[in-house]
């Protein structure tokens, strides 16, 4: 199913690019927003997005995930194909993987992004997985231009799901909140080296499920990293 989901995503980019305007031409690019390495714990976490497509059409593949001294500690892969409903708006179909650690799920990804008030960007997207699973994730985040080389970017990111998980230690309701603020300077055109700051805490039957295993309550992580755009 997922190769599938993939295949017509692609297409549907595809034959939108080709159909566009030449000024509206085709571009991929490979993009590393974060390469980190977080102090506290001695883990490595990445998020990085490669894009192919028009300024309105595009088919994205995102993969996300942290490495610790254990081992993967998760991965999520996500391919999804964007459209601009707006110079504001836009919408996301495409399927979200959650490959390691735990049993893997796969789900069906529905989202808009938008433009907000004040500079913000936010993303809210919809997942629907197998057996009735549901999840909800909320995202915003803003850059703040402090000088022409340096920016600010504070950040929020929530997960809700439908149903309690023990084999993926997920509860229902409000899951996990993540908050991060990291100060960039851009050194060359695309590579952007960084320090911030980020805070993880699971709520609800997810806090349960992390205390029985042993995992974190809640805490606050120093990380060094860089971004760069190919």
């Amino acid at each position: 199913m997922k190769t599938t989901i993939i295949a017509v995503l692609f297409l549907l980019v595809a034959t939108q690019s080709y159909s566009a305007e030449p000024k509206n031409r085709v571009q991929a690019t490979m993009s590393f927003d974060e390469m980190e390495y977080h102090v506290d714990d001695e883990s490595v976490a990445w998020a990085s997005t490669f894009s192919l497509g028009t300024d309105t059409h595009q088919f994205n593949v995102v993969s996300e995930g942290e490495h610790t001294c254990d081992g993967l500690d998760g991965h999520e892969l996500r391919a999804y194909y964007s459209g601009a409903l707006s110079s504001k708006v836009g919408i996301n179909l495409g399927w979200r993987g959650d490959l390691n650690p735990g049993p893997r799920q796969d789900w069906m990804l529905v989202g808009i992004s938008w433009a907000a008030p004040f500079n913000l960007e936010t993303e809210t997207s919809l997942f629907a997985g197998s057996g009735g699973r549901k999840g909800l994730r909320l995202e915003v985040k803003r850059v703040c231009q402090i000088a022409s080389t340096l920016t600010l970017t504070p950040e929020l990111k929530a997960n809700f799901h439908s149903e309690n998980d023990i084999r993926t230690g997920t509860g229902s309701g409000l899951s996990e909140l993540e908050i991060g603020l990291r100060l960039a300077f851009e050194v060359t055109a695309g590579l952007s080296p960084y320090i911030g700051i980020a805070w993880a805490k699971p709520y609800g039957k997810t806090a349960e499920f992390a205390r029985t295993e042993g995992g974190h309550e809640g805490n606050a992580q120093l990380l060094l990293g860089f971004s760069f755009l190919l």
